[in-house]
């Protein structure tokens, strides 16, 4: 079902700032930009993770801001480069200025590779393969004059072990990773090699250079920070779900250091254990644009378990109940590898606004991305999800219209067919035929049709794409709003008191 958003969920996410004095986005410190903090990210129910998606051109060359129009998505993962292991490893080196002994940090880094590798599902290791002061990048560098080598991708080579460098001083640091942005934590540099044929790049050599400027503290912790940016070498994608480690606005991770269940798939998902995905399910599907019928690249599909519904009605901390997301990529396709049996209900929203823009996401999605906004969605089902969806005022109740999926062990559930919804009826419909296994909600009644599934179409059992409202939901909805604007008005009238006496 698609939902307009209305003052009901303003007032309700603007208290819930002015309550806090401050949001974890923006640290907002007073009550009015508590207020403007809170409004901006109204139309956020939870974000996705997934997997990187970088731009490389058909041949396999780097893609440049010049010609990224030809540019096609490749996924970025991890090889086997420890010779012996068969599951994907990694050896790493740390670098050190001189006179630090290597065993000064060491302790912290293990922590941070082990955040990872302690995922019983996860089939990765990072190989200590000793420490070393030398800070250059190491090029691997052919002819006389040298040159820097390049591989026959034309992209410049980078050999030898993973770097993780934590230097006292600039001194030493290669010019390309300097300088450090006032807020900037850590660096990374990383030399990939395309797989033309399964549309992927192995990343062959990465190096981590950490601020001289950063000390280690409990606010800023450096096995957080490097844990945080080991997952991004992995391949994984920046989160908007903010329990994830690799969360968008945790301003380089300083606050968490545990991995959200939202890590463990996505890493699980990409280096799976043997038999792991045997006992987990498959959900796939595709978000269409309801003006067209093309794919939505750049939404966001987040799974709801079906048994936080009534949580999800009555809660203000929304957002912290979805507990997986996918970012849809090219044609609108998205999917969830490795789902725990279960029902779920699915919500997708769009991601080009403020404060989450296209630009702190990965490369296919900030360029190819959809920079239009479309109402949130539930999914609700075969016949009854479509783009001539009733525009209701916003209501967390609305929810209850979605259809259910089911997942299976071993099975995939698929064809799940969100549409966004369209005000203009002039534009033809167009309804989801239903994915393999749903259940329709029982709430929406059968009468409720207001026109006919398109030839070729299902119409689903009774149910349609239109909504149909009585004035007992409008009146349930706004006598809601009303409380909630009340409530709000009566709150900052006692805070305003309170201030004058302080005074």
């Amino acid at each position: 079902m698609g939902i307009a958003l209305s003052i009901g969920l303003e007032s309700e996410m603007a208290l819930l700032g002015f309550i806090q004095r401050g949001h974890h986005f923006f640290k907002a410190r007073t009550a009015l930009s508590c207020l403007v903090a809170s409004l901006c990210i109204l139309p956020a129910i939870g974000f996705a993770g997934g997997s990187e998606q970088l731009l490389f051109l058909p041949d396999g060359s780097r893609a440049t801001t010049t010609n990224f129009s030809t540019s096609e998505t490749f996924k970025v993962v991890l090889p086997n480069l420890c010779g012996t292991a068969t599951r994907a490893c990694f050896p790493w080196k740390i670098i050190t200025s001189t006179g630090i002994p290597a065993t000064t940090y060491k302790t912290k880094i293990d922590d941070a590779f082990r955040l990872w590798t302690n995922i019983t599902t996860l089939d990765v290791e990072f190989r200590y393969a000793g420490a070393g002061n030398d800070f250059s990048l190491p090029y691997q560098m052919t002819g006389v004059p040298p040159q820097r080598e390049k591989d026959a991708f034309n992209n410049e080579i980078l050999a030898g072990d993973f770097y993780i460098a934590i230097p006292e001083t600039t001194s030493g640091i290669p010019a390309e990773i300097l300088p450090f942005g006032p807020s900037e934590y850590l660096k990374s540099k990383i030399y990939y090699v395309p797989n033309l044929a399964q549309k992927t790049v192995e990343v062959r050599w990465a190096g981590i250079y950490v601020n001289p400027a950063y000390r280690n503290s409990d606010a800023v912790r450096l096995t957080t920070i490097l844990a945080a940016e080991v997952g991004r070498i992995m391949g994984l994608a920046s989160s908007g779900i903010p329990s994830s480690l690799l969360y968008v606005f945790r301003e380089n991770q300083i606050l968490f250091s545990d991995l959200s269940i939202e890590d463990e798939f996505w890493a699980s998902s990409k280096y799976p254990m043997p038999n792991f995905q045997s006992a987990k399910g498959k959900i796939s599907g595709r978000l269409i644009d309801g003006r067209d019928g093309s794919g939505w690249m750049g939404g966001q599909i987040s799974l709801l378990p079906f048994n936080r519904v009534g949580d999800f009605v009555n809660s203000i901390n929304r957002r912290a109940l979805t507990v997986l997301g996918a970012t849809t990529s090219k044609n609108g396709d998205f999917q969830f590898d490795a789902v725990d049996p279960g029902e779920y209900i699915l919500i997708a929203e769009p991601l080009n606004f403020s404060p989450f823009n296209y630009i702190l996401f990965d490369e296919a999605t900030r360029f190819f991305g959809r920079s239009e906004i479309f109402d949130i969605e539930f999914y609700d089902g075969k016949g009854r999800e479509g783009n001539h969806e009733a525009v209701l005022s916003y209501s967390p109740s609305s929810i209850e219209y979605a259809a259910k999926i089911v997942v299976v062990a071993g099975a995939e559930t698929k064809d799940v067919e969100i549409i966004t919804n369209q005000a203009d009826e002039g534009l033809a419909p167009i309804v989801a035929k239903g994915s393999t296994n749903e259940m329709l909600s029982d709430i929406l009644p059968a009468e409720a049709i207001n026109y006919e599934a398109p030839e070729g179409q299902s119409g689903g059992d009774g149910g349609c794409a239109l909504r149909s409202v009585s004035d007992a939901d409008y009146s349930t909805f706004e006598f809601g709003w009303i409380l909630t604007i009340l409530f709000s008005v009566v709150f900052l009238r006692l805070l305003r008191l309170q201030d004058r006496r302080v005074k």
